[in-house]
């Protein structure tokens, strides 16, 4: 008897209800239920219950063809999302659209009740809907004026020029020559150089003519001024003796038609000869600006002499609408490499083109636009109280 009253009770009292919720462990329960959880959410059920695996005999192309990368870290936290289905709310209950508004939203869209979308289409637009291309040289469309006091504006004609070829500006080398190869024969290269010199030299020496006669006429002008001072004195002198004349006598004299003196004789010569330079220096400005040109007017030489007499009838152009020069390409022995290591990239593909474009006559040659002057305006402050001094 004494041991059984000395024995302790392993739990508490259940007698009351809160003591019974209290005092009972519900870890075991709670652990299945989130297990049960955690596998509704990874597997979408019991693993236990469902068939984790198969044996696979045949074999899964679209795997063989999937690269062996792996995903990215955001893309595996994306695709980690829950297998159980979402919440479905119910069906709402909407209330029916009348008869006869269905009927009329039908017929908006093109529809009648009865027959598919496809038909209805077919029966507005056609089997074939072929889109309206806009014409850039066509007629509008006629459409009542604004206002009916104004005439009618006319479309543009289209130019005729636009049915015409490109007309060729200049003869173009279809194969570069053969002494500009980064190894080229002997011939070849001294053929090359002989041509760029005396082109060259062609133009350097029409330069040098123009420079001398451009000195030439300077000493000229010079020599003229000289020659004016000792007349001017004359002149004056003249003038002194006439005025003592008239002084003497106020009567005035009758006019009598008298030979031209020496003073009115060197000036009437001096005008000729200043006219002379004038015209002389035109014909230089000229020239120079024909020396610009120089190797396109001698390629539109031979391209007049080689076209038909139907084509040779065309406006010619001025120095702003010339194409682009040639570049000289030659190299000096110096210069030359025997092989394609030492070789340096050189030249402008952009540029031949570009020059190539405006030969052919596709583009239109650049011409220099002059900067309009703008008017002067004189600027003046004015005080608003005057300053005495």
């Amino acid at each position: 008897m004494s041991e059984a009253g000395t024995f302790k009770k392993n739990h508490s009292s259940r007698k009351g209800k809160r003591a019974w919720r209290k005092n009972i462990d519900l870890d075991d329960v709670e652990k299945g239920l989130e297990e049960s959880r955690e596998n509704d959410i990874r597997y979408g059920g019991n693993p236990e219950e469902m068939d984790l695996f198969t044996v696979d005999t045949s074999g899964s192309e679209q795997i063989r063809k999937k690269r062996n990368i792996p995903p990215l870290k955001s893309r595996q936290i994306l695709e980690q999302r829950s297998k159980v289905p979402a919440l479905d709310s119910g069906k709402r209950n909407r209330k029916p659209v009348p008869q006869q508004q269905v009927r009329r939203l039908m017929s908006l869209a093109g529809r009648t009740v009865g027959k598919s979308k496809t038909v209805a289409l077919i029966e507005r637009d056609g089997l074939i809907k072929t889109g309206k291309s806009l014409e850039l040289w066509g007629a509008e469309p006629e459409e009542e004026a604004k206002k009916p006091y104004l005439p009618e504006a006319e479309p543009p004609a289209r130019p005729e020029t636009l049915n015409l070829p490109p007309v060729r500006v200049a003869a173009l080398e279809d194969l570069p020559h053969a002494g500009k190869s980064y190894n080229p024969a002997v011939d070849s290269w001294k053929d090359l150089i002989e041509k760029e010199f005396f082109r060259e030299k062609k133009a350097e020496d029409q330069l040098i003519a123009l420079d001398e006669h451009k000195t030439l006429i300077k000493k000229m002008m010079t020599a003229l001024e000289e020659e004016e001072e000792p007349d001017q004195l004359a002149q004056e002198e003249d003038e002194d003796s006439e005025g003592e004349k008239s002084t003497k006598s106020d009567v005035p004299e009758k006019i009598v038609h008298t030979k031209k003196t020496r003073v009115q004789r060197n000036s009437i010569k001096r005008e000729k000869a200043m006219l002379q330079l004038e015209e002389e220096l035109q014909q230089i400005q000229k020239k120079m600006d024909q020396i610009d040109q120089l190797d396109k007017i001698e390629k539109e030489l031979v391209l007049e002499n080689s076209r038909p007499k139907a084509t040779k009838e065309r406006k010619t152009k001025s120095k702003h609408h010339a194409v682009l020069p040639e570049r000289v390409e030659v190299k000096l022995s110096s210069e030359l490499t025997d092989s394609l290591r030492k070789l340096k990239p050189e030249g402008n593909l952009a540029y031949d083109q570009m020059r190539a474009l405006q030969a052919a006559g596709v583009i239109e040659t650049p011409q220099k636009k002059k900067e309009e002057k703008k008017p002067w305006v004189k600027v003046i402050e004015k005080a608003s109280y005057a300053e005495f001094k």
